[in-house]
């Protein structure tokens, strides 16, 4: 190859081999750019609790020769997933007469917190993805009554969560 050939494919090659823009400094590393973290806390999207379904397995059952309340309840992300969560719940069991529109007499009122591994351990169904709530009753001929199950939830954070379900009394 001649000198004058050597020269033409150094020059041809010479352009791809030039910096764009200034390089980083020696003993400087050129990383990835990194976003601004506000900027990323404010287009984050995070799972927190945004309503909650009572299970139609949420029935009345004899436990250790108790009458029980056995509720079920799921709590749901914005995107209808369920998800677990701490804070406190509430469950408050109404009569509903037959052709009311709604429940009108208040029979039971449990308190339930969910703050800690051990509640999460008690509660949390990890088959079902739901928690399964064992709420004591004083009256076992209360399992033939129609009733409505009002459950809220209030979580550390957002809103308080309510939702109400009809328990079955035909198992």
């Amino acid at each position: 190859m001649t000198a004058s050939a050597i020269a033409v494919v150094l020059l041809l090659a010479s352009p791809g081999c030039r910096t764009k823009g200034q390089g980083p400094t020696p003993g400087q590393s050129q990383g990835p750019v990194r976003p601004n973290p506000a900027d990323v806390a404010a287009q984050a999207w995070y799972p927190i609790p945004d309503r909650l379904q009572v299970f139609p397995t949420t029935r009345f059952v004899i436990e250790r020769g108790r009458p029980v309340l056995e509720a079920r309840v799921e709590v749901l992300d914005t995107m209808g997933h369920p998800l677990k969560t701490s804070g406190q719940f509430r469950f408050e069991l109404f009569a509903a007469p037959p052709g009311a529109d709604r429940a009108t007499e208040k029979l039971y009122t449990w308190n339930q917190a969910l703050q800690t591994a051990d509640d999460q351990r008690e509660h949390f169904d990890p088959v079902t993805f739901a928690y399964r709530f064992q709420l004591q009753l004083r009256d076992q001929a209360l399992q033939n009554r129609p009733t409505v199950l009002r459950v809220t939830l209030a979580p550390p954070m957002g809103p308080r969560l309510t939702t109400s379900h009809a328990v079955r009394t035909d198992w």
